[in-house]
């Protein structure tokens, strides 16, 4: 009740921090996510999500669709934090959120869970995704799933387009080198090695340090 009447973001942080440390109070805070203040229910879905509380995943899945894109960004936050189905699911939705930055952070979550299901919705959506920044949270996702079609997509985005009227994007193709290099697996470094001669600099730069950078773990590895 405190943490609902606070006035100030310091005095929030402190009621905010003493719940998360006691991780009490998950009914309680569910039932705040009815609340009619928006930021009450933010607050709320963070701490849930700090608590990982899955009791609650499916009430903060039923915030993906609240009218203010501050508490679905806090609700995606929550959700990528826990393991279940509907998680992955409601994520995979936000996915077509009309905010870019709900989008962005839906994406990043999908990547932590490394899931086949995660990694499928992040490639049918990069199909219709327009914002750059949105796309490239999608990439760097995938790479982090670095499952055989999630390499398999990236492999593809990250080579040369061909076609003289419609051209990949050059900071595109370099985020999908990144995400290669973040993957790591053989099939991710041979579609490295093809790119090492790249007409362009920055798909060349990009691939020359993730190159590197996989060779450098495989040694601190050994």
């Amino acid at each position: 009740e405190q943490l609902s009447t606070a006035q100030s973001l310091a005095e929030r942080r402190v009621y905010f921090d003493s719940l998360r440390k006691m991780n009490a109070g998950v009914k309680v805070l569910i039932h705040h996510l009815g609340d009619a203040r928006w930021y009450v229910v933010r607050n709320a879905a963070d701490l849930l999500g700090e608590m990982a509380a899955a009791d609650a995943e499916s009430r903060l899945t039923e915030l993906l669709q609240h009218d203010d894109d501050r508490v679905r960004r806090a609700a995606v936050s929550a959700l990528s934090k826990m393991t279940g189905t509907a998680a992955v699911k409601g994520l995979a939705t936000s996915l077509d959120d009309d905010a870019p930055g709900v989008r962005v952070r839906a994406a990043a979550a999908l990547g932590n869970s490394k899931t086949p299901a995660a990694a499928n919705a992040l490639i049918k959506h990069l199909e219709r995704e327009e914002v750059a920044e949105v796309q490239h949270a999608c990439l760097a996702s995938l790479g982090k799933i670095a499952s055989p079609d999630a390499i398999r997509f990236l492999t593809k985005a990250a080579q040369p387009d061909g076609r003289l009227f419609k051209r990949k994007a050059t900071a595109y193709r370099v985020a999908a080198v990144r995400a290669l290099g973040e993957a790591r697996t053989p099939a991710a470094m041979g579609a490295l090695q093809n790119l090492l001669h790249d007409k362009e600099k920055d798909v060349r730069e990009a691939v020359f340090w993730a190159v590197r950078s996989g060779k450098t773990e495989g040694k601190n590895e050994e």
